[in-house]
């Protein structure tokens, strides 16, 4: 699993950075992949201050935003983490090229 973060600097830069490349174990269960999410998060103080995060549309990560709710506290999200699943435009945009060239 690789976990990245963007954010807008002191002097209104957008930055990204890979703060994290984690060996996820087989199978890939939703628990699993949660845990090794919010580890990292901890780690880096980030569960207070998650706007968002955007991951592909695979019913495990769906499953995942849920179970990574119930371990968060809303009131510390930004907005209550209200907007804290996104879906991923360009993963959605294959899928469809995908479906239209079979």
């Amino acid at each position: 699993m690789l976990i990245t973060t963007h954010f807008v600097d002191d002097s209104w830069t957008s930055e990204t950075l890979v703060i994290k490349f984690a060996y996820v174990t087989c199978p890939h269960m939703t628990e699993v992949l949660t845990d090794v999410l919010h580890e990292c998060l901890v780690e880096w103080n980030l569960d207070k201050e998650l706007y968002e995060l955007t991951i592909d549309n695979c019913s495990t990560n769906d499953c995942m935003i849920n179970l990574l709710l119930s371990k968060l506290s809303p009131d510390l999200l930004i907005l209550k983490g209200s907007f804290l699943h996104m879906y991923c435009c360009t993963h959605i945009l294959n899928l469809i090229t995908k479906q239209l060239l079979d």
